[in-house]
């Protein structure tokens, strides 16, 4: 899996990667009510893809290199 920071919204970074040859794209949310990795809809009208899809396999990825990530954020 390969996971790169790509842009930020509204000031939390937002990170494109690719699992099983498929695109996806999630967001950590940093604000004090509501923390965490999210995944973000790849495309308008759909659920989260790829990254709904294969989250649990994303997630484990994301927790275990979290800092790493949001270093290459800043």
């Amino acid at each position: 899996m390969n996971i790169t920071f790509s842009h930020k919204i509204a000031g939390e970074p937002v990170f494109t990667g690719e699992i099983h040859g498929k695109t996806f794209r999630v967001l950590k949310v940093l604000t004090d009510i509501d923390y965490g990795w999210t995944p973000l809809n790849y495309l308008p009208g759909q659920d989260g893809g790829a990254a709904e899809e294969y989250w649990d396999d994303i997630y484990e990825y994301l927790w275990d290199n979290d800092i790493e990530l949001l270093e290459a954020a800043e």
